[in-house]
């Protein structure tokens, strides 16, 4: 390999990791969120909640586990017959270098079913 062959693989390689770098913390925002979607799925009585109080837990649950930043988040709950649909839309925006920027859409929901 010559020496501009190797600045190249080198700055490959420095484009890769400067892009990892910017976006893995918004996967692991997106895994906290996943986590709390399930933990509402566990949560016995969830289901019998009204939907502002479904989502005034999923937003206090957000803040506590770090997210503070929730009025970025749509966050969706209806109710149909005995099952609660809780959504969670959201868009994340991270700068690269100059203006290039990495767009992260992100969409999580489950199903909260009365027993």
């Amino acid at each position: 390999m010559t020496v501009f062959g190797g600045f190249i693989l080198f700055l490959i390689v420095a484009a890769v990791a400067l892009i990892l770098l910017r976006v893995t913390p918004a996967y692991i925002e997106n895994y906290t969120i996943k986590r709390i979607l399930g933990d509402l799925v566990e949560e016995s009585g969830m289901a019998h909640l009204e939907s502002h109080e479904v989502r005034q837990s999923i937003v206090s649950r957000l803040k506590v586990s770090g997210i503070h930043n929730t009025k970025d988040k749509k966050i969706t709950v209806k109710k149909a017959g005995g099952v609660t649909r809780v959504k969670v839309e959201y868009v994340v925006q991270e700068p690269i270098v100059g203006n290039v920027d990495v767009l992260i859409s992100f969409s999580d929901s489950v199903e909260l079913v009365r027993r």
